[in-house]
């Protein structure tokens, strides 16, 4: 659950069926990061239905939180990646020179 303050109102972000615990925002508001397990109801109490012990595993999940925020999961196109690629790579100019190796001698 998370409270917003402009509505004054509670809102669920899961199903209620995982254990979703450790929730963090990332800095900017727009992610919410937070660990869950689908498989905990077979080691809780209350629906434990056998004597075996479980182990509970988490899996980390990322929630984009407004409709028109793009997930930073989805995949890239070719086009888009080498773009992107093309604009972060630094002229020859700035590049560090590289010392030639030496390579040992037998």
């Amino acid at each position: 659950m998370a409270y917003s303050m402009v509505d004054k109102k509670p809102y669920q972000l899961t199903d209620g069926l995982s254990d979703a615990v450790s929730p963090a925002w990332d800095a900017g508001g727009k992610y919410l990061y937070f660990l869950a397990s689908t498989d905990f109801g077979l080691s809780s109490g209350w629906l434990d239905l056998s004597s075996y012990d479980r182990r509970t595993r988490r899996g980390a999940y990322l929630m984009v939180l407004a409709a028109d925020t793009p997930s930073p999961l989805l995949p890239e196109s070719d086009c888009r990646r080498a773009t992107r690629r093309r604009a972060t790579r630094r002229p020859p100019s700035i590049r560090p020179k590289r010392s030639p190796q030496k390579l040992p001698v037998p």
